[in-house]
Parts: C-alpha cells; sequence; structure tokens
C-alpha cells in the first residue's frame, strides 16, 4: 500500500492531485486544516493536507498468488473447498487492510497533534480538535479551552464516531455554561435595578428594552429613573421611550436625592436605574458611582458590557468594577462583535453570570436571555 500526503488551498484541490498520482482507486485516510504560521499568519488562508493510499499492489499481488495456484480436477467436494477457501484469503486480506487502515489513522492522528499544545497530546478526535482551533479563533482564554479540552478528553475514544464525539462535546459545553456562565430561573431579588458599565456600551438602550419587556409583556407597574446628568441626551432618550411606553421617569442630580426618589415610586414593581458611563480608567468618576449606589439601600447591579470589547479591555474594566462585589453581567452589541471570548472569558473569570444579551438598536426586539443554546452557537459559529 502506497501512502502519501497531498497539500492544497482547498479540499478539492488536494483530493484532484491525489487522483491524479494514485487514481481514482486512492482511498483517503485522514484529513486536517492546517493553519498558517509566522508573523503574517493571520492575512493566510489556511491550507488542507490530505494523507491517502493506493490498494493497487495489494490487489495485483492476490492476482498473481491466484495465477501460480495449480488447477485441480472440477468435483463438488474441491469446489467447496476451494470456494471457502478463496473467502477466508478474501476476509483475511480484507482484514489486514482495515487493520493497517486503522493503523495508518492512528500515526496520522498522532502526528498531526506533534508540535500542538500539551493538552492536545492523546487526543483522537478531529472534532476535538476543531473545537480547540474554533474556541482560539474566538479568543476564549487558553486556560478555560484546557479545561474544557480535558474534560473531553474523559468522556470522548478513539472508538467514537464523529456524531458521538460532536454529541459529547456539546453535553460537556452545556454542563459548564450552566455551571459557569448562565444562571437558570433568575428572579430579582430587589425592585430596584441599577445599571452600570462603561461610556458608549448602550446602557440606557438596554433599560428602554427591559422596561418594555417588564411593561408590555409582563404586565408589570415600572418606573424609570436617570441619574445620568452627565449626558442631556441620554436623559431625553429615556424620557421619550417613558412617553411612548406610558411609564414615569424621574431624573436624579445628586446621590442624596435618590432615596426621596425611591419612596415616590413606592407603588412601582420594578424600577430601573440609569446611570452615568464611567472610564474605568478614571478613579473620580468610579468613585462617584460607589457614593450613588451606597445611597440605594436595596438594589440588584448589573453590569453592562460590550460584546466587541477586547478580552484585555473587558479584563481592565472589570477588575476597576470589583467593588461592586455582587452583580450580574449583560452584554450588548452581540450583532456587531466579531468573536465572542469575552462573554466566556468575563463570566467565568469574574464568577458572575450573564443574564441578557443585546443584538441591534430596536426595542424591545433586539434584547433575549442568555441560553446554552445560544452561546454554544455564538462559540461554535452555529448561531
Amino acid at each position: 500500500m502506497k501512502v502519501k500526503k497531498f497539500y492544497g488551498e482547498t479540499t478539492e484541490e488536494a483530493v484532484g492531485k491525489v487522483r491524479q498520482e494514485l487514481g481514482a482507486n486512492a482511498i483517503i485516510l485522514h484529513e486536517k486544516e492546517i493553519l498558517p504560521q509566522g508573523i503574517w499568519r493571520f492575512f493566510k488562508r489556511p491550507s488542507v493536507e490530505i494523507v491517502a493510499a493506493r490498494e493497487e499492489q495489494v490487489k495485483n499481488q492476490r492476482k498473481e498468488n491466484r495465477r501460480e495456484e495449480k488447477p485441480i480436477s472440477y468435483d463438488k467436494t474441491n469446489a467447496a473447498k476451494s470456494m471457502a477457501s478463496s473467502r477466508r484469503n478474501d476476509d483475511e486480506v480484507s482484514k489486514e487492510l482495515q487493520d493497517m487502515k486503522k493503523l495508518l489513522n492512528t500515526l496520522v492522528q498522532k502526528k498531526s497533534t506533534e508540535g500542538f499544545p500539551a493538552v492536545l497530546q492523546g487526543v483522537h478526535q478531529k472534532p476535538v480538535l476543531d473545537l480547540y482551533k474554533q474556541l482560539k479563533l474566538q479568543d476564549v482564554q487558553e486556560n478555560i479551552i484546557d479545561d474544557l479540552i480535558e474534560e473531553l478528553k474523559k468522556v470522548t475514544t478513539e472508538q467514537d464516531t464523529e456524531k458521538e464525539a460532536n454529541k459529547k462535546i456539546r453535553q460537556v459545553l452545556k454542563l459548564k455554561l450552566e455551571e459557569k456562565v448562565i444562571m437558570k430561573d433568575f428572579k430579582p431579588r430587589s425592585k430596584n435595578a441599577v445599571f452600570v458599565g462603561p461610556t458608549g456600551v448602550g446602557k440606557t438602550t438596554t433599560i428602554a428594552k427591559l422596561a418594555a419587556r417588564y411593561a408590555l409583556e409582563e404586565g408589570k407597574k415600572v418606573g424609570m429613573i436617570s441619574a445620568d446628568t452627565y449626558r442631556i441626551a441620554a436623559v431625553e432618550q429615556l424620557k421619550t421611550y417613558s412617553e411612548i411606553l406610558n411609564i414615569p421617569i424621574k431624573i436624579v442630580y445628586e446621590p442624596e436625592e435618590m432615596a426621596e426618589t425611591l419612596k415616590s415610586f413606592s407603588d412601582r414593581e420594578l424600577i430601573l436605574i440609569d446611570t452615568a458611563g464611567r472610564s474605568h480608567r478614571n478613579m473620580e468618576q468610579i468613585n462617584e458611582l460607589q457614593e450613588l449606589l451606597d445611597a440605594i439601600e436595596d438594589k440588584d447591579i448589573y453590569l453592562v458590557l460590550s460584546a466587541t470589547s477586547s478580552t484585555k479591555d473587558l479584563r481592565a474594566i472589570t477588575k476597576h468594577y470589583e467593588f461592586l462585589q455582587d452583580y450580574k453581567i449583560i452584554f450588548t452589541k452581540t450583532d456587531e462583535a466579531t468573536t465572542y471570548g469575552g462573554i466566556l472569558n468575563s463570566s467565568i473569570e469574574n464568577d458572575k453570570p450573564v443574564l441578557y444579551l443585546t443584538n441591534g438598536q430596536s426595542v424591545p426586539d433586539d434584547i433575549e436571555n442568555a441560553s446554552v443554546e445560544k452561546l454554544i452557537g455564538l462559540f461554535t459559529e452555529e448561531g
């Protein structure tokens, strides 16, 4: 059996080279994607490697063996023995070929993981390798990927079909997301919902979406408070939504006014409080936010982050909001993001659940509960 590697920019190109050199009887034993190397790798497209073999030598040998067999006189007994012997020989050759293919696949798989990170050593399932590459492309933190791969190595085997391996991958991802990221059956502890976060992430629009959802879809008596007096546009935006939705709104200029304003909304079932966007680099602004939050005794806090932010920026932002201690996360602009690893990284690193995802400017449509299915779709490009 002749075994050889072929390369091409696409699968079709590589297969064409296989047929040209080994002929139509060639068998494709393995295929994998080759990621570009070097400093310019981000500007190059992946290539394809195919390992193929040709069985012609084995078939020709079988034909020669048959020519060398001595003729025998025909009778029923000898004919039966000859047919049985032929079947045994065919079965033995077929078994040998299958064993060789299995051995070659094992060798090729081991060879394909050489030079890979240590966590991939011993991985024999292509879907697991594909997941590793996909999570890397999604900018998921290395330690989080390693943890997932180690879990998959415990439950997948060489005997798994691709369908079985993919099913186990979804099961592991589902368990990890339910354990670390998704908060099932969430119920607010307080009727005061405070929204904080850096400038430009879409807090005001997010509040409008949630106000519409709770007022129109769930029939709750909702009130809104704007403490974002730094941006006149933000106040005007909430006023516009309050008129459309018939939801009362009040403006707070100083932390000392907050307690009295909350009392005036005693008949409301839910109060959504907008705060000014704060730069995580400006400690004076962060201190002002702390003073405002201290004026609200009973509250649920929601940190609003943008999915378009890099993992590095998200880490810096959450670092400066550590004083909050207890909060839930809302990710905006998922429709504008090119990678989604920051969602997973921020949640797991800070041990805080993700409650909502927004994906546009439409009120109240472009917001949804964060779900396992939605996040798996984002991370694996199924959604």
